[in-house]
């Protein structure tokens, strides 16, 4: 997880019950990054504003209500 953390340092100067504490906090915030940035990052992309809710499908045919499927992908015309 971090650079000092090598398995002797964790070996020679923790408990086993440190050791899996450092390691349960160190993924659970690995998990709460991730889940932050790409749900930045998911919302950069859809262009929408934090807290707006994305209707997915229905708001795609809105806003191109000429959209037609082909080979299994949608076609918009410009």
């Amino acid at each position: 997880m971090y650079a000092w953390a090598t398995p002797e340092k964790l070996l020679d100067e923790m408990s086993l019950e440190q050791i899996i504490l450092f390691y349960r906090y160190g993924w659970e915030a690995r998990k709460t990054n991730a889940q932050v940035y790409w749900g930045v990052l998911g919302q950069a992309l859809q262009g929408t504003e934090p807290g707006e809710k994305v209707q997915g499908l229905e708001k795609f045919k809105e806003a191109h209500p000429d959209a037609k499927i082909e080979n299994g992908a949608w076609k918009v015309s410009r």
